[in-house]
């Protein structure tokens, strides 16, 4: 199932209107409109989350090109997934060492577990635009 199958389904299932579905996510209906019709898909993690969170389904899923929900697998592994089948393995290589180097920022001081997992996200979503452009 394509992504832009999966998300107008889930929003049908939910009983919801792209308008409505826009206002929750913050992102506008002609977006979404682009995003549900083939035409484009989120060229970021945080806009794959607000609408996993908001259907109802795991960033996983959406970002993934499987039938199934992959809920409890480990966010950090999904998007490595996706970086290697758009990018390669060299490049789920250089995602890794940027998370890598950009956690020893914090060694010896304190990052909580939800602050790790939002720096980790940002470092992923920059990872990925930056190779989107490069294309």
């Amino acid at each position: 199932m394509e992504f832009s199958e999966k998300i107008l389904a889930a929003r049908k299932a939910l009983g919801i209107s792209r308008e409505r579905l826009a206002s929750i996510t913050d992102l506008t209906t002609k977006t979404l409109y682009t995003y549900e019709s083939g035409k484009a898909k989120p060229k970021s993690i945080e806009v794959y989350n607000k609408l996993a969170e908001s259907l109802g389904v795991s960033a996983g899923y959406l970002a993934m090109d499987e039938d199934r929900d992959v809920r409890g697998k480990p966010e950090k592994e999904i998007f490595f997934e996706e970086i290697e089948k758009r990018y390669g393995s060299d490049a789920v290589d250089e995602a890794k060492e940027l998370l890598s180097n950009g956690l020893v920022l914090f060694e010896g001081g304190t990052l909580d577990d939800s602050a790790q997992e939002t720096l980790e996200r940002s470092l992923l979503s920059v990872f990925m635009s930056t190779k989107e452009k490069g294309r």
